[in-house]
């Protein structure tokens, strides 16, 4: 029965969870009509909490909207569910926007739905994409020159975890026989047979000619091969992740308790969920989540996993061991439901639930891992505050896996869009170009930047540079013992504390910079200020007697050029008393300071 292959997608994918409320897109169409009606006949089954129906009526087909409009709210009235209906002129909002109708009309209703989700407090968005549609995709993007993420077509779960598709393994004959068999009366949007937009135009003219003169099962065809497309991405995604993160990589999907911990889940970075399935003649289930690794097992042969982008916080977890349990790691973030059988089985590993043998040696387990003399050292190579990439091993990786991690940095550096395969390749170039310090444009004011061993995703909008000094309020300090300036857009915390009293922790748990200064040695060389560096600028480094330029000062530090001129000084006329997390000679404390300035920011 249909209704019985919705439900395996919804219980096979996680889709919803108990309690879960619903909003379900409902145009009035055959496609969210199907959706509606059989998520209320499963409402009891799967224990929705509540189901809301959001219609947009998009005013483009006069009467047809309106009837369409009426339709919905009847339907909805009729299983008791809430309906809420929005009205927008589309071609006047697409005018206004700049965009086609079609990506203005979509940008309308997930703008609605979103809306309503957070108004009724509800998990879940359900739109109903199907079968169809899914080979649609697949060939637009196939006409677009698109790569194997874009052959890999619609998600069954939208990379922020909320929007659902639980017909999209439903082709529009199901559908329409599933509304048939029901007496639901969808409403046809007229529409539908012009081909006037260039989904339709492949829907109705490109599809049919394929079926009768090529393929006729083109469906089926595209469809599988946006499933194996789906697993190849999958798995290099994971390898630039691996890559990047490779601790993380190893502790993110240990157990439900890492999600528990309020762990952040967005696109292109890769979390692995598992589903092992009792066996009667099984002792243990063993749930391995190891960095390195080119696939995730279960003691059994027939597990499957599933490969999502994600992005970790790094929260430490334990190896786990559960008796004759299944394993389901629930996400709340990107969730494209990969399905790829795991090969190559891990066997002999001693796992232990109370981490009293987290010391043994990779030997002792037997892993057979190629990366197992690095799997208990952190290698996170992205440095998230200063969005940087070390490039250690990169020439190792394969092109599509560099590809990828290139991608995924200017991700996490905020460039989500007007990234193309022209950028990437410009990246690549200067990473292979072997020059100590170089960059290139990226798009959006974006460039990259190559120096001392890293690649840098920088804005050039993004300058936190100190127009003019900001003083260091003595007077404040010295009365209030605590102080905080602004300066080039961050913010300075100051406290004056006794030399001989207990130090103080970071306040904030962002501190990059945290200084102990000997505050009696700082007034007297006069009043300092924070400032970036101006020509002249000398620092005396600790350990030395004379000074030095601060510019080769840099040098030696191997400060890279681009963060010299916006690195935070402490400076008394041309002298710097401290320079990002160094404090000179001057003003460095010893057994005689009385009194500390601590400085952070």
């Amino acid at each position: 029965m249909i209704i019985d292959k919705i439900r395996k997608t919804i219980e096979y994918r996680s889709m919803i969870s108990p309690g879960d409320r619903v909003v379900v897109g409902l145009s009035g169409g055959p496609d969210s009509v199907c959706l509606f009606h059989g998520l209320c006949a499963l409402k009891e089954e799967l224990g929705i909490g509540r189901i809301y129906a959001v219609h947009i009526n998009h005013g483009l087909r006069g009467a047809e909207s309106d009837e369409d409009e009426r339709y919905v709210k009847k339907l909805a009235e009729s299983f008791k569910a809430e309906c809420i209906s929005f009205n927008y002129d589309v071609n006047a909002e697409a005018q206004a926007w700049g965009m086609s109708t079609e990506e203005a009309g979509r940008m309308i209703r997930y703008s609605a739905f979103e809306k309503v989700r957070r108004q009724k407090n509800a998990q879940r968005i359900a739109v109903a994409h199907n079968l169809n549609d899914q080979a649609e995709t697949i060939i637009m993007r196939i006409m677009r020159g698109t790569g194997v993420k874009g052959l890999s077509g619609i998600s069954y779960i939208r990379s922020d975890g909320v929007v659902i598709r639980p017909v999209l393994d439903l082709s529009r004959q199901e559908i329409e026989d599933y509304c048939k068999q029901n007496g639901l009366e969808p409403r046809i949007d007229s529409t539908n047979n012009e081909p006037i937009y260039t989904r339709n135009k492949i829907r109705l003219n490109l599809l049919p000619e394929i079926e009768r003169e090529f393929n006729p099962n083109i469906v089926s065809a595209l469809v599988r091969l946006g499933s194996q497309a789906a697993e190849d991405e999958d798995f290099m995604s994971a390898e630039a992740v691996k890559y990047l993160d490779l601790e993380l990589y190893r502790e993110s999907a240990i157990g439900n308790e890492y999600l528990k911990s309020g762990c952040k889940l967005s696109e292109d970075e890769v979390l692995m969920r598992k589903r092992m399935h009792d066996e009667k003649d099984s002792d243990m289930v063993l749930s391995v989540d190891v960095k390195g690794d080119n696939q995730y097992q279960s003691m059994k042969s027939n597990s499957q996993s599933q490969l999502n982008d994600a992005n970790y916080t790094g929260q430490d977890l334990e190896y786990n061991q559960v008796e004759g349990k299944n394993i389901n790691t629930e996400t709340a973030g990107d969730i494209n439901d990969r399905e790829s059988q795991t090969s190559n089985l891990i066997s002999g590993i001693k796992i232990c639930a109370d981490n009293k043998n987290s010391n043994q040696s990779h030997e002792e387990m037997n892993l057979k891992n190629p990366e197992a003399e690095i799997i208990n050292k952190k290698c996170r190579r992205w440095n998230q505050q200063e969005c940087s990439l070390m490039l250690d091993g990169f020439s190792r990786l394969h092109s599509a896996v560099a590809k990828r991690v290139i991608r995924l940095c200017a991700k996490r550096a905020g460039l989500d869009q007007n990234m193309d395969a022209a950028h990437v390749e410009s990246i690549i170039e200067l990473i292979g170009s072997g020059a100590e310090s170089k960059e290139t444009d990226i798009t959006k004011g974006y460039y990259a930047r190559l120096s001392y061993g890293r690649l840098w995703f920088l804005n050039r909008k993004n300058s936190s540079k100190i127009e003019s000094a900001v003083a260091v309020p003595y007077e404040e300090l010295l009365e209030a013992g605590i102080a905080e300036v602004q300066a080039g857009g961050i913010s300075i915390y100051m406290r004056l504390i006794q030399a001989d009293g207990e130090k103080p922790a970071a306040k904030r748990q962002d501190c990059k910079v945290f200084l102990y200064l000997d505050f009696d040695k700082l007034t007297a060389m006069g009043r300092a200020a924070f400032r970036n560096k101006l020509p002249g600028d000398r620092i005396r480094p600790k350990g030395m007697k004379g000074s030095k330029k601060l510019q080769d000062f840099f040098v030696d530090r191997k400060i890279p050029k681009h963060l010299r001129e916006t690195t935070v000084l402490l400076a008394c006329g041309g002298r710097i008393v401290a320079a990002g997390k160094e404090v000179s000679a001057e003003c460095v404390q010893s057994v005689e300071t009385m009194r500390i300035l601590t400085i952070e920011y």
